[in-house]
């Protein structure tokens, strides 16, 4: 196993990374949804997207009649005895409702009605009118501003930057910890290597000293000697076999989604990469070593973001702490049947 291949397993099996990589998604959905509408708490709220809506109403209904006299029909008898009136109506009004983040709500609406009767005594049958109407409403100290109505979308985009950083965090955190697990199973297989040659060498002089007891140019306490070491030496790498299969069992864990599962029982991990000496550099200066050490980490950028956050937070407080002042102007205009009049505005 190369490293760079324990780092390309870690990458994909890993968890934390799995989850993370949702998160720059959900804040990308934030985003649209803060760029629907400023959603103030106690400030007005407007929407950011258009909003049309379309109603069509249709009506038909039959009246007895009392009193047609009274009623302006004039008098008649139908089968039942009584008068009726039928009246028959159509409406079909549009509303169209779009905010800015200026402050400013602006609105357009037309509202179409159609009134047929009989028998009636109106000399408007059917009766039709027609209503255009455009509204623009201003708001002024509280709502006022786009740093007020956009603070939602611009917090929105500023925790999709700290949702990049996390990731980033997330991922060299992970690659810092593989490469570490790697590195201590390649130093812990050179430490059963040097422990081998140990109980080799041990296992030698062990050999070599009873024989020289044998042919009485040694003495038993030498012979005891050696036995003593060869036993320390075959302890010592027993301790380090088993820090070695505890060394290849935290790698398995960082590079794989289920460590213990039946096909890697067993497993065992040769590394092909060896330690290095890294190339001298030229240190730089202190300061400037700080400077870049913080420009190049995501968990220092994110806390940076969060500052501007909030006093992006603090300012939308302080201008709800304002009064609510607002200047509305609308105008109308209106047709009935064949008579229209001029627009009426309003402020």
């Amino acid at each position: 196993l190369s490293l760079q291949d324990a780092i390309s397993l870690a990458l994909e099996n890993n968890m934390d990374i799995a989850v993370q990589r949702y998160n720059p998604w959900i804040a990308e959905t934030a985003i649209l949804r803060d760029r629907a509408s400023s959603q103030s708490p106690n400030g007005p709220t407007l929407d950011f997207d258009p909003i049309y809506n379309l109603t069509a109403v249709l009506e038909n209904s039959s009246t007895p009649i009392a009193n047609p006299l009274l009623s302006g029909t004039g008098t008649g008898i139908t089968g039942t005895g009584l008068l009726a009136l039928a009246s028959h109506e159509a409406q079909i009004n549009s509303t169209y409702t779009q905010g800015f983040d200026t402050g400013t709500s602006f609105q357009i609406f037309q509202d179409n009605t159609k009134l047929s009767q009989s028998p009636t005594a109106s000399a408007f049958n059917p009766y039709i009118q027609s209503t255009l109407g455009i509204s623009v409403t201003q708001y002024f100290l509280r709502g006022f501003g786009r740093e007020v109505n956009d603070r939602f979308i611009l917090i929105a985009k500023n925790s999709k930057v700290v949702s990049d950083y996390a990731f980033k965090y997330s991922v060299l955190t992970d690659i810092t910890t593989v490469e570490n697990d790697y590195w201590e199973v390649v130093f812990a297989r050179r430490n059963v290597d040097v422990a081998q040659s140990t109980v080799t060498y041990a296992q030698r002089l062990l050999r070599d000293n009873k024989k020289q007891l044998e042919i009485g140019t040694m003495s038993p306490l030498d012979v005891t000697n050696a036995e003593a070491n060869a036993a320390s030496a075959n302890t010592l790498l027993i301790q380090d076999q088993t820090v070695l299969l505890q060394d290849e069992a935290t790698l398995l864990s960082v590079i794989t989604k289920n460590p213990i599962a039946p096909n890697l029982l067993g497993v065992e991990i040769i590394p092909t990469d060896n330690t290095f000496i890294p190339e001298e550099t030229e240190s730089a200066p202190l300061d400037q070593l700080a400077k870049e050490a913080l420009a190049n980490r995501p968990d220092y950028q994110e806390l940076l973001i969060g500052l501007k956050s909030d006093q992006i937070n603090i300012h939308g407080a302080n201008n709800e702490l304002l009064p609510l002042l607002s200047l509305t102007g609308f105008a109308t205009w209106t047709c009935q049947a064949q008579l229209c009049r001029t627009p009426t505005p309003l402020i």
